[in-house]
């Protein structure tokens, strides 16, 4: 069975391009950040999250979620983020459960309020339950695969310290996993690179 592709050529622009604008709002964010604050923020953050899967993602199509975020300010408007979270997938007839996990940084900007841009770069670890589809194909997923982010962040303060924000993410693996596919006669193996695109609502609370 043929699995359809984006040609890598069109993952690498798109690629780049995302990483362009970060760079360019990074260099906004932190140019005139103010350096009288010592104080240590911490902030906390709920996020449903909505993927568009990569189209070689062992026949997947999409997947939805819930995150919970930790971030400690080690910089005025840079934290440390920690994402941990599920998701569920479709396809095939299937519901597939897994696990997302990610650090990274994440800089906002206080130069818009109540506004506040933002954007973040991080490490993911994806987790998934085996894949199996009978009587004529099965196949299994790698049980956790690896990503680079790369992501921009608005967030609107709505009361106090608390926050409304959403979200958009890249998530690229940078190195190919082997798909498998089975049927009665014969096994046919397939490497790709996984290029993944998440939105993400939610609240933030910072004290």
């Amino acid at each position: 069975m043929a699995i359809n592709s984006v040609p890598l050529s069109a993952k690498i622009l798109a690629r780049s391009a995302i990483i362009l604008v970060i760079c360019l709002l990074s260099l906004h964010l932190l140019s005139s950040t103010a350096l009288t604050q010592t104080d240590r923020r911490i902030n906390i953050a709920l996020l449903g999250s909505f993927s568009a899967l990569d189209a070689d993602y062992f026949g997947l199509d999409q997947a939805a979620g819930i995150d919970a975020a930790f971030r400690y300010e080690i910089y005025t408007n840079l934290y440390l983020e920690s994402r941990l979270g599920s998701y569920a997938c479709s396809g095939n007839g299937e519901n597939i459960h897994g696990f997302n996990s990610q650090i990274g940084l994440i800089a906002f900007s206080s130069h818009f309020l109540p506004f506040r841009p933002g954007v973040r770069a991080a490490f993911a670890l994806q987790s998934a339950n085996p894949i199996t589809v009978t009587p004529t194909d099965t196949f299994k997923p790698s049980q956790t695969t690896f990503y680079l982010v790369t992501g921009l962040n608005l967030g609107r303060y709505v009361w106090k310290k608390m926050l409304v924000e959403a979200g958009i993410d890249v998530l690229y693996a940078p190195y190919e996993y082997t798909i498998y596919r089975f049927d009665r006669q014969s096994v046919s193996a397939q490497n790709s690179q996984f290029v993944h695109y998440t939105f993400s609502l939610g609240a933030s609370y910072s004290f």
